[in-house]
């Protein structure tokens, strides 16, 4: 099995190794990006809030970003009131900039990696003309049948790699904005427990 891989990767000439470096380093960061966009828990988060302040001692170990989110909050609410307004704000700005975490490299890997493909198309089709100009159609260089297997292969890796990344992706900032739109609706929902109870208290 191994040895079609590495025939396959060296008949797409040298820019191979960095499309298959580009893939590896873009799927990693898909994964450690898939791990930033947890929630952390099931269901409503009006349900976790109450359930957070009718338990103040539920383990202290969030499982994602909302729900890291929601427990701090609570914490705000419960020492500072209504005055927890700014506090709250400032906890919802900094979920909001690790929401963001690895995005901008993703889509930049997304974008080097046809471009790559594209570099290996054009060495490709060089070998292809030069082999063309001294009428060689096969050599220890590859000759017209290496270049163009070249030029081929190098394109269809690069749209290999980019293609899925570029899916991927687009699926995760949909989910980065859905838990960025609970954030405010978390940050609001706990603004209004902070009233209520001090309406109560009163």
């Amino acid at each position: 099995m191994l040895e079609p891989l590495t025939r396959y990767l060296a008949m797409g000439g040298f820019v191979m190794p960095a499309l298959v470096l580009v893939g590896l380093l873009l799927w990693t960061l898909i994964g450690l990006r898939m791990q930033v966009l947890r929630r952390g828990f099931m269901g409503d988060l009006i349900i976790k809030t109450r359930e957070l302040f009718l338990d103040p001692a539920q383990a202290r170990h969030p499982a994602g970003l909302l729900d890291d989110l929601l427990r701090r909050g609570v914490d705000e609410v419960r020492a500072f009131g209504q005055s927890s307004r700014k506090r709250l704000d400032l906890l919802v700005l900094e979920s909001e900039q690790e929401l963001g975490r690895y995005r901008k490299t993703i889509r930049s890997l997304c974008g080097a990696a046809p471009l790559l493909g594209l570099l290996g198309t054009v060495s490709g089709m060089i070998e292809t003309f030069c082999s063309l100009t001294s009428m060689e159609l096969f050599s220890q260089s590859g000759g017209v049948a290496g270049g163009i297997a070249e030029a081929l292969i190098s394109t269809q890796m690069g749209l290999f790699v980019a293609i899925p990344g570029v899916i991927v992706g687009r699926l995760l900032d949909r989910k980065e904005e859905a838990i960025r739109m609970e954030m405010h609706r978390a940050r609001e929902h706990l603004m209004q427990v902070a009233c209520a109870l001090e309406r109560e208290a009163a």
